[in-house]
């Protein structure tokens, strides 16, 4: 990141008026049906277009972090021109984009086209791999998918080592459904794949199957330290990236959160969904949080004006819910803003990142 960049960021941290991860869900297609999904929604005829994605961009003020969700993101054939867009209008550096990971001949070009945007732009592609095998398919409610996700991990090698700021990561959702071969699943990647980073995503909201929200706070508890005993046996784990130490440290201190929040089904932290993160819809809607119904409103009603709707009624008012009742949840991409722009959980991150390095943990070098 140069000056301006952290000048932003710190000016953000401390004043909280305009978001610095914003969430876009540029489709609700998908050709999975997975059973713990919680996007599950009619396939709308109304996304929005790339230019309307432009007229957006020219009115939104800079943000450094762009998530991408759906849906499968890469159904959308302007995926790689959508993040152009915010990457050159709006100053993005950091993308996520996850993918069921089934069309690898989708899936390389549109990547390398996004890498080459710009190269001081990091992508962290997550590849969604729930099970060892055949019961990765079964969840996935799609044959073949364990295997197309293995396709797609190694045409994706060529791209890693030609571009540095290409991350690859695996994302597991913990679920009734794969609690229990989390373990076996967790020592598969780290034994048969190249990848930098393992995300152990917690299912939320109402999935397609209700039992899926049937899991185990001590199971999820007990995954997640067989993951962390794993990151700090493996020096070369994570990406390649200034600060690389802050993100395993704040990962390790988000999973604990959301442990105790599970276990005590209360408010941690303080939440900064509609200051510090937004969420947009396919179809324009503006939101506070995934997990929140309300909306703050619809930018194509707004003529695309972000800060209108940003600054207007509807999200103070949702703010003072939010202040007010002590909103929590589990969601890993909120929990995660809420933790690195709050100062009072610095002292914490610095401890974790003090743990993780005397026991020889160190700087990946590819």
């Amino acid at each position: 990141m140069n000056p301006i960049d952290i000048s932003r960021l710190a000016w953000r941290t401390a004043t909280k008026r305009y978001p610095e991860q914003v969430t876009f869900f540029v489709t609700s297609r998908c050709n999975f049906r997975c059973k713990m999904c919680f996007y599950v929604k009619e396939a709308s005829a109304h996304e929005l277009t790339l230019a309307e994605y432009e007229r957006i961009a020219k009115q939104m003020p800079n943000f450094h972090w762009m998530l991408i969700s759906g849906g499968e993101p890469f159904l959308r054939d302007e995926l790689p021109q959508i993040c152009r867009t915010f990457v050159e209008n709006n100053r993005v550096r950091k993308i996520n984009l996850p993918t069921n990971a089934y069309f690898p001949e989708r899936i390389v070009p549109m990547v390398k086209e996004i890498l080459e945007i710009r190269p001081d732009c990091f992508l962290n592609l997550g590849l969604s791999l729930h099970a060892p095998g055949k019961k990765h398919d079964e969840i996935t409610g799609v044959p073949g998918s364990f295997e197309r996700v293995m396709q797609t991990h190694q045409a994706l090698q060529p791209l890693r080592r030609q571009f540095k700021n290409l991350g690859l990561s695996i994302v597991i959702v913990h679920c009734s459904y794969t609690e229990s071969d989390m373990k076996e699943l967790i020592r598969f990647i780290f034994d048969e794949m190249d990848i930098d980073d393992i995300c152990i995503a917690l299912a939320r909201g109402t999935p397609r199957m209700a039992g899926s929200m049937s899991f185990s706070p001590d199971l999820y508890a007990q995954n997640c330290l067989f993951l962390h005993n794993l990151i700090h046996a493996h020096r070369e784990y994570y990406f390649n990236l200034p600060f690389k130490g802050l993100f395993v440290s704040k990962d390790i201190v988000l999973r604990d959160v959301i442990f105790q929040t599970l276990r005590q089904r209360s408010f941690q932290i303080p939440c900064y969904a509609g200051r510090i993160s937004a969420v947009i819809d396919e179809t324009g809607n503006l939101y506070a949080c995934e997990l929140r119904s309300e909306k703050i409103g619809n930018l194509r009603d707004a003529g695309y004006r972000f800060k209108t709707l940003w600054e207007g009624t509807a999200r103070k008012e949702l703010l003072h819910d939010i202040r007010a009742n002590r909103c929590f949840c589990t969601h890993e991409c909120t929990n995660t803003t809420n933790i690195l722009f709050n100062p009072r959980l610095y002292g914490r991150l610095s401890s974790t990142w003090l743990r993780l390095h005397t026991k020889g943990w160190g700087l990946r070098r590819r």
